[in-house]
C-alpha cells in the first residue's frame, strides 16, 4: 500500500511538472530550467520508495531462507542486508516529519541546499583521492603492508585523512623502499586533504547554512520557481477563472505553507549567541 501511494504521488508530481512547463512557456516565452523541474521531484518519496522495495526484497529472501531445509549463509546475509538498509532508510525518512515542527528542520534544509554543491565538490575531491590511492598502491605496495592492495591503501589513506595512525604509518615505511618518495607522498596527502579539502568541505556546508539563515529558515526555491511564484501572486484575482494559472497555483499554496511551517529564525539566532 505504501509503495502504491508513493508511486501515485511521484506520478502526479510529474503531471504537475508538465502542466507547469506548459504554463511557464506560455507565460514567460521560455523553457523552464532543469533546477525548476527538480522542484517537482520529492527526494523523500524516492527514499520511501527505495525503502519499500528493500523491505519487499529482504522479506521475500528471508521467507525463502526460512522455508529451506539447508539455507546458505550467503542468502541469509543478503536478506539481512536488504532489511537493514530498509530500516536505515525508514529512520532517515523520519527527518521529513520532524521538519514540520518549529526548530527541527534546520538540518534538513541545510543538507538539501548543500547536497548539489557537496556532490560537485566530492567529484573533484574523490578524483584526486583515487589518484593518491593508485599511486600509493603501485609505489609503496611492495614495501609496506598498509599499501598492499587498493582496498587496504584506501583504508590507510582514509585513516590518515581523519588523523588516525599517522605515526605508525610513517614508522612502517621500510628503509628498502623509496624513502624520499614515501615521505613526500604522505606529507603532501596529509597537507592537501586535511588542511585544504576538509576545510573547503566544511565551508561548502557552512555557506548553505548561512544562506538558509539569511532566508529566515525558509525553504529556497530555484530562480524560475521564484519568478513564477511572484507572477502567480500578482495575478491572484484570476486564479478561479484562468485555467492556465491553475497548475502552478497549487505549487504556490504548497510553497507558502512550507514557508510558514519552517520558520527557524529563533533557532538560528540562538546558535549565534
Amino acid at each position: 500500500m505504501s509503495t502504491m501511494l508513493v508511486i501515485r504521488s511521484l506520478f502526479r508530481a510529474q503531471l504537475l511538472r508538465r502542466q507547469f512547463s506548459t504554463w511557464h512557456r506560455e507565460k514567460f516565452d521560455e523553457q523552464a530550467s532543469l533546477s525548476d523541474y527538480n522542484e517537482f521531484v520529492d527526494g523523500w518519496y524516492i527514499l520511501m520508495l527505495v525503502s519499500d522495495v528493500f523491505v519487499i526484497i529482504g522479506t521475500s529472501l528471508k521467507l525463502d531462507v526460512q522455508t529451506r531445509q539447508l539455507p546458505s549463509v550467503d542468502d541469509f546475509q543478503i536478506s539481512c542486508i536488504f532489511l537493514g538498509l530498509s530500516a536505515l532508510l525508514c529512520y532517515s525518512g523520519i527527518l521529513r516529519y520532524l521538519g514540520y515542527f518549529r526548530g527541527y528542520n534546520i538540518l534538513v534544509l541545510t543538507l538539501s541546499h548543500a547536497m548539489p554543491k557537496v556532490f560537485k565538490f566530492l567529484t573533484c575531491a574523490l578524483t584526486l583521492y583515487f589518484g593518491y590511492v593508485v599511486c600509493g598502491w603501485l609505489v609503496l605496495g611492495p614495501f609496506n603492508p598498509k599499501f598492499r592492495t587498493l582496498i587496504i591503501t584506501s583504508q590507510t589513506l582514509f585513516s590518515l585523512l581523519n588523523g588516525d595512525d599517522m605515526f605508525a604509518t610513517f614508522r612502517m615505511l621500510e628503509p628498502g623502499g623509496p624513502s624520499f618518495f614515501s615521505q613526500f607522498y604522505l606529507y603532501s596527502f596529509i597537507c592537501l586533504f586535511i588542511y585544504t579539502v576538509l576545510s573547503l568541505f566544511i565551508s561548502v556546508v557552512m555557506d548553505s547554512y548561512e544562506t538558509i539563515k539569511k532566508n529566515n529558515g525558509h525553504r529556497l526555491h530555484s530562480r524560475g520557481i521564484e519568478k513564477a511564484l511572484d507572477a502567480s501572486a500578482s495575478e491572484s484575482e484570476s486564479w478561479p477563472t484562468d485555467p492556465h494559472s491553475f497548475p502552478f497555483n497549487h505549487c504556490f499554496c504548497v510553497a507558502s505553507a512550507d514557508n510558514q511551517s519552517s520558520d527557524d529564525q529563533p533557532l538560528l539566532s540562538a546558535t549565534d549567541e
